[in-house]
């Protein structure tokens, strides 16, 4: 999966908004690539199409570009700089989209408590939400920022997820931070959430 060209195509100005702000590249691109293969492979748990598709990958780059202004609350900087630098390829509608979920990567689940998110649309939130808790378990699956994961799958029953993982490298540190960031997609699932390392 060629992120670069896939970015470059699906959302033109991105990778130079990120660039501007001096992204980790590594880490971007592991955890759009992550990003992308739960959101493909749990696709009937959250029945979204190719323009949320998109939307996932623009917010799994720019996730972390608020680093460029510290590391505390760098989720909500991140969220600022989006909208504040809205690549003309994004609509306004899907720069917040994008902008939210970018913010909601880390530390809070989206509330009606926070005034951006519950100016959205019902139908927008729900969005923010589903594609939100997929970008969590992502940049939890590279907290040591190791792009360690090569490989993922996603089963469920009724009642679990199961997110399985695979690298020729020990895991554990990426399925703890998986797991410490897997409740917002329990919360959207309606299910538990397992994290396991297969061979």
């Amino acid at each position: 999966m060629d992120l670069n060209a896939l970015a470059a195509r699906e959302c033109p100005g991105v990778l130079e908004l990120a660039q501007a702000h001096d992204f980790d590249r590594a880490h971007a691109f592991q955890v759009a690539r992550l990003s992308l293969m739960l959101f493909d492979r749990s696709a009937p748990l959250h029945a979204l199409g190719r323009a949320e598709r998109r939307l996932l990958l623009v917010a799994a780059v720019l996730h972390d570009i608020g680093l460029s202004r510290g590391v505390t609350g760098h989720h909500k900087s991140s969220r600022d700089i989006i909208l504040s630098r809205r690549p003309e390829s994004l609509s306004p509608i899907e720069a917040q989209i994008v902008a939210l979920v970018s913010r909601y990567h880390r530390k809070a689940l989206p509330s009606l408590k926070h005034g951006q998110f519950a100016r959205l649309g019902r139908h927008e939130r729900e969005i923010v939400r589903r594609l939100a808790a997929i970008l969590r378990i992502a940049d939890g699956l590279d907290r040591p920022h190791s792009a360690a994961v090569a490989d993922l799958g996603c089963d469920w029953t009724d009642a679990e997820v199961i997110i399985t993982v695979s690298s020729d490298s020990p895991l554990d540190e990426e399925i703890r931070g998986a797991e410490r960031k897997r409740d917002l997609f329990e919360e959207v699932s309606g299910r538990a959430v397992r994290v396991v390392a297969v061979e």
